[in-house]
């Protein structure tokens, strides 16, 4: 076939099935190729697109098996660095190319995806079947993922998910092999079905952006144990976690007004109740909570009101939750945050507190054992060079100006240390220290001791308005002149403050 220039576009289907047919020339004035236009051309070898067409339709070469080379007819193609990422067809798991956003087949086997930043979407079922496909890393320009995007991607194990991304559609991962799912900020709704039966997935954590669940959204997720819930969300809609059968554990905000039928169908059971976390005037519709375990929304949990601690035989550990807690009643284990540091002593100063805001990283000090320390309803804030962790962290031995330092027993005694290998992971519910690389001690680099002081408290936020009448001072009684402006130890509104 040879498309003359006279022709625009070339129609939905209008080829397809034509076994027979070898090779096609496009007119330099073709500028679309509807969907399935060449569907079924399982002869075709050789096609030459122009630079004038802008869109290629879904499945427009689907069941042809084209080489590379096929497409290098003329200098508007080329098998270079312009070509931009290698996917996939969806019927045949068949490589394709990208260029300006059309997308053409080429030569079987490709396992990665690295498309380009001219893509501003994924659309409807684009990867869909794609069982090669490994890994894939989604550009800052693609502000949607489609229905059906990466559904049934068995081989996918990863993904990372672009900032600019606001929306994942329907289905969208449904049925692939994830394991571990990075979603930014910038998500503010799961569609429906969008993870369904992605058994190899352990762990979710639901960023704060996102207000909506969808319907069955992780449903068969069977090898999911825990999901933390971000306190943006506000609806989690019919069978969500449904069938996950290895959930241990739910973490649920107060801010969750709506939540479907069957939500945790077959999650739990009486023996092995699933543990569920959520505010303690969290509306349960009636359902008693207070026995051994009870069921809600097709499960079976048990309500947990206190977070278990362990320490080891060092005796010393890190630690960050993700509610507020209280340790004024725990007896044998203290909870420490790094207020200040000294150079010249190349010590930091950690300070005891009872009050721990969620997310606050702190240092521990106990006997061997585990502990049970239950939430609290925490008003304050700290200046803390502790970083805490609620989820597992990558860090890097510098972080801009700052040094990242972990604790452990090295060749000085308990303290920080700091690393050299490219990168560290933090655990989940841990914390690692930061310290200003300018200020690092001249000798011994690499480690900062601790110097304990007893009694802060935090900022209380909800009486920091009072601050103008009731002024600053120092911790010998003098009062301040507004605000002081020089690190050190200041009173305010009977709290005392370190200000770095």
């Amino acid at each position: 076939v040879n498309i003359p220039e006279s022709v625009t576009s070339i129609g939905d289907s209008a080829f397809s099935g034509c076994t027979g047919l070898t090779s096609v020339t496009i007119g330099s004035g073709v500028t679309s190729i509807g969907s399935s236009a060449f569907g079924g051309c399982i002869g075709l070898t050789s096609v030459t697109i122009p630079e004038s067409v802008t869109s290629i339709g879904y499945g427009a070469f689907s069941g042809c098996y084209f080489k590379t080379e096929s497409f290098v007819n003329n200098s508007s193609l080329t098998s270079d660095d312009n070509w931009g990422a290698v996917i996939f067809d969806e019927e045949t798991s068949d490589g394709l190319l990208i260029k300006n956003n059309i997308v053409i087949r080429c030569e079987e086997g490709a396992t990665s995806v690295n498309i380009p930043e001219s893509v501003t979407s994924i659309g409807n079922s684009a990867f869909k079947g794609c069982s090669s496909l490994t890994s894939i890393i989604i550009p800052n320009s693609v502000t949607s993922i489609g229905n059906f995007a990466f559904s049934d991607c068995s081989g996918l194990t990863s993904i990372t998910i672009s900032d600019s991304v606001t929306d994942i559609g329907e289905r969208a991962f449904s049925g692939c092999g994830l394991t571990s799912i990075t979603s930014p900020e910038s998500v503010t709704s799961i569609g429906k079905e969008a993870f369904m039966h992605c058994s190899g997935l352990t762990s979710v954590t639901i960023p704060n952006s996102v207000t909506s669940i969808g319907q069955s959204a992780f449903e068969g997720c069977s090898g999911l144990t825990s999901v933390i819930i971000s306190n943006n969300v506000t609806s989690i809609e019919e069978s969500a976690f449904a069938r996950c059968t290895s959930l241990t554990s739910v973490t649920i905000p107060n801010s969750v007004t709506s939540i479907g039928d069957d939500v945790f169908l077959a999650v739990g059971s009486q023996s092995n109740p699933c543990l569920l976390y959520a505010p303690d005037d969290f509306d349960f519709g009636g359902v008693d909570t207070s026995g051994d375990y009870f069921q809600w929304k097709g499960g079976t949990f048990k309500l947990v009101t206190e977070a278990t601690i362990t320490i080891s035989s060092a005796g010393v550990g890190t630690f960050c939750y993700g509610k507020d807690l209280d340790f004024s009643n725990v007896t044998g284990l203290k909870a420490y945050i790094a207020t200040g540091y000294n150079r010249t002593t190349g010590n930091v100063i950690v300070q005891s507190v009872n009050d721990v805001p969620a997310g606050t990283g702190i240092y521990l000090k106990g006997a061997p054992g585990t502990y049970k320390v239950p939430f609290g309803e925490s008003g304050s804030y700290y200046l803390n060079m502790l970083v805490g962790t609620t989820e597992p962290t990558t860090i890097t031995p510098t972080d801009g100006d700052l040094s990242n330092l972990l604790l452990k027993s090295g060749s000085k005694g308990v303290g920080f240390y700091g690393f050299t290998n490219e990168t560290y992971t933090v655990g989940a519910n841990k914390a690692y220290l930061q310290i200003p690389t300018s200020m690092m001690p001249t000798a011994g680099a690499n480690y900062i001791g601790l110097k304990f002081e007893e009694g802060v408290t935090g900022i209380d936020t909800s009486s920091m308005a009072k601050e103008a009448t009731e002024g600053w001072y120092t911790v010998d009684g003098r009062k301040l002149n507004g605000k002081p402006t020089r690190k050190g130890v200041y009173v305010n509104n009977g709290h005392k403050i370190v200000i770095k």
